[in-house]
């Protein structure tokens, strides 16, 4: 690739995330409509190509949708890609306590499905030792979720134990050596 091609490419990425992080924070919130192409290029200081791959990039991920005639809007978050890297990586970029929008749910529904399914994989291919230990951290995980799913609750249930710390459950499973992810990881 040319350096033009990898600027342009930086550009882009730079933008998208940008506009992503309005978006994901609620700053732009549903069916807000984006500021004009040529805003956002004397706002980003690039050129009208980079905006449009930066658009094109968001609404591959579903957070925006252009409409004839109505312009380009900020898509239901029914339809965001949370699941995506990129906008997995956004996320964590933006401030969650002072967020318009609460995705401690959404991550509790990403680990819940992730983590059983590693800890499988992992206690399959595990000794008795890490066999236990994985045992004692899914107990745990357990116990802290149910906690936070609790009608007695009250709502108290802090995200960032939620979303922020990996669970003890992961920490064992990415620290196998057996583990896929590990053995992708390095």
């Amino acid at each position: 690739m040319t350096n033009a091609v990898l600027t342009a490419l930086r550009h882009t990425d730079r933008v998208a995330a940008a506009l992503a992080q309005r978006i994901l924070s609620g700053a732009w919130s549903e069916d807000n409509k984006l500021p004009a192409d040529t805003a956002l290029c004397a706002e980003f200081d690039v050129s009208r190509t980079v905006i449009r791959e930066a658009l094109r990039l968001l609404s591959g991920k579903g957070l925006i949708i252009a409409v004839p005639r109505r312009g380009t809007h900020v898509e239901k978050r029914q339809n965001w890609a949370l699941w995506d890297k990129d906008v997995l990586n956004w996320l964590a970029n933006i401030d969650l306590d002072n967020n318009k929008y609460d995705f401690s749910a959404d991550a509790l529904d990403m680990r819940l499905a992730l983590e059983p399914t590693l800890a499988a994989l992992a206690a399959a291919r595990a000794n008795d030792a890490d066999n236990h230990a994985l045992q004692a951290a899914l107990r745990q995980l357990q116990h802290h979720t149910a906690q936070c799913l609790s009608p007695s609750d009250g709502g108290n249930c802090p995200k960032r134990r939620v979303i922020g710390a990996p669970s003890r459950a992961a920490s064992h499973i990415i620290g196998l050596k057996k583990c896929p992810v590990a053995e992708r990881r390095g």
